[in-house]
């Protein structure tokens, strides 16, 4: 062992009876010399390289390539994954969707660029979009459902709107609430000197001094389609997204007799059902059945059937009564009018109720009551239309009990020992009982079927 020498200071253990530790590859001066050399002197060197990989950004350092190239490709990803089926609520998928928590985008038709071409497709007039025109039938117009003129919309140019555009009725001048008020019909030829629109049929004679609106296909529900009868599946139009739905019940018929006083109760009106912004998206077909109308016999009336879409439904109004009773129909639904009682002269049928918002019922109308002497009927429950009115009674026939309303308005009870009328085509609504007479057989009138509207874009 070498002690207090210079050599002892080479050493890492001085102390006595200990091992020498001393090694030259690791510890003599040219080993010590050669690990200097090694280590780094400038920014350029392995230390410094190493430290400027650390991503920072400050107002004299930009982020590396390396540091980028990281956070664009995480970007890249973030922006090109699919939207999911329920994104975060508050996210931006969440806010380019409608549906709240659904995923309800399609870029087809709610992207920027396909919102932009629509634009580009719209007509102008002096430079800007038309899509929305006011007017009012000409007080000389004759009454039509196909063919309706307004000089306030003249001087656009032959065939200016058709094709593109659709026309409806928002007031009936003649009889306010009652068809063809808010029916869309796509207007086919258009004659611009006279302002004279040629539509597909309303279901009622647009009058003179009607108020008209003409509106550009690119705005909603402007695309209407009537099931009127029978069952099945309705086909979802390609690019459909999302509807309004109106579902009515079948009309009650009224009640007849085989020659017999007193008078007969009016049928009750179906119920209505409004469905709003009910989904299309990624649907093909959808199940359907419009309620056949109560059919009038010489007794009490056969109800109306109910109407259902996509397994939602709207119920019909029941029957009119025979003289046995007299008593009106009640109206389709848990808002449901009731049916007046036979009386002298009979007793008007209540109005229906509505309650819902995003599903709206609105309950049919009750039936008039049937008169017990040669007096007037009472008058049928307003629906979303109102009542018919109560057969006239005379020469000791009793007047027949009005139809309930519904979405269309009730038939008038029968007159003077008369058949009840019928509803027709008044949507929905009660057929009118017929006149007590002993003088034959008289049927109650016709309910009016159910209807199915879907107006969807």
């Amino acid at each position: 062992m070498i002690t207090k020498g210079l050599l002892d200071w080479l050493f890492k253990s001085r102390n006595k009876g200990e091992t020498e530790t001393f090694d030259a590859t690791t510890d003599s001066l040219e080993a010590i010399r050669d690990k200097v050399d090694t280590l780094p002197t400038s920014a350029g060197d392995a230390t410094a390289a190493e430290l400027a990989k650390v991503p920072k950004s400050d107002s004299t350092v930009s982020w590396n390539a390396t540091a980028l190239g990281a956070i664009n490709a995480e970007v890249d990803t973030a922006l090109n994954t699919a939207v999911p089926a329920t994104p975060t609520a508050g996210s931006l998928n969440d806010i380019l969707s409608k549906a709240a928590g659904g995923n309800t985008f399609d870029k087809t038709t709610d992207s920027l660029e396909a919102i932009r071409d629509k634009i580009d497709t719209l007509p102008t007039s002096g430079g800007a979009p038309i899509i929305c025109l006011v007017g009012a039938c000409d007080a000389g117009m004759s009454a039509s459902a196909t063919t309706i003129v307004s000089d306030d919309l003249a001087g656009y140019g032959d065939d200016y709107f058709n094709g593109k555009f659709w026309l409806t009725v928002v007031k009936n001048a003649n009889s306010v609430g009652n068809a063809p008020e808010m029916e869309y019909r796509q207007i086919t030829d258009y004659t611009s000197v006279s302002g004279t629109f040629v539509c597909s049929a309303f279901s009622a004679n647009v009058e003179a001094n009607d108020s008209i609106i003409v509106l550009h296909e690119s705005l909603p529900f402007l695309k209407v389609v009537d099931l009127t009868s029978g069952s099945g599946n309705w086909t979802v139009p390609t690019g459909a997204t999302i509807a309004d739905v109106i579902v009515v019940g079948a009309g009650g018929a009224g009640g007849g007799h085989a020659g017999q006083n007193p008078a007969c109760g009016g049928g009750g009106g179906g119920e209505i059902l409004e469905i709003h912004d009910f989904v299309l998206k990624n649907r093909t077909t959808i199940s359907y059945a419009v309620g056949a109308k109560g059919v009038g016999t010489n007794t009490d009336g056969p109800a109306g059937g109910a109407s259902t879409f996509d397994g939602l439904s709207a119920a019909g109004g029941s029957g009119g009564k025979s003289p046995t009773t007299g008593t009106g129909g009640d109206g389709g639904g848990t808002g449901k009018g009731t049916g007046g009682a036979a009386a002298n002269p009979g007793t008007a049928g209540t109005s229906g109720t509505e309650s819902g918002v995003k599903f709206m019922r609105i309950g049919g109308g009750g039936g008039g009551g049937g008169s017990t002497t040669s007096t007037a009927g009472g008058n049928g429950g307003r629906g979303e239309a109102s009542g018919g009115t109560g057969g006239a009674g005379a020469g000791g026939n009793p007047g027949g009990g009005a139809g309930g309303g519904s979405l269309g308005p009730g038939a008038t009870g029968g007159t003077n020992a008369g058949a009840g009328n019928s509803a027709g085509t008044n949507n929905g609504a009660g057929g009118g009982g017929s006149s007590g007479t002993v003088l034959g057989t008289r049927n109650g009138g016709d309910g009016s079927d159910g209807l199915i509207r879907i107006m969807w874009r």
